[in-house]
């Protein structure tokens, strides 16, 4: 068994892209893959301990 957790932001496109494709590759009587959308609001509260580098678009305004 394999527990992962990835983050991104994402453009509704992007995000639709990947979602479909997640759906395309997931066993559904084996696999289950969870999203959670976060508001703005839940976005800003998240704490990181430890490192925290954000990997996304420098250009993003996105600070974690």
């Amino acid at each position: 068994m394999q527990k992962s957790v990835f983050e991104g932001v994402l453009e509704e496109r992007r995000f639709l892209e990947m979602r479909a494709g997640i759906a395309e590759r997931v066993d559904q009587r084996l696999d289950s893959v969870r999203i959670y959308e976060l508001c703005r609001r839940c976005i800003e509260a998240v704490e990181v301990i430890g490192l925290g580098i954000y990997a996304g678009d420098p250009d993003e305004d996105v600070v974690f």
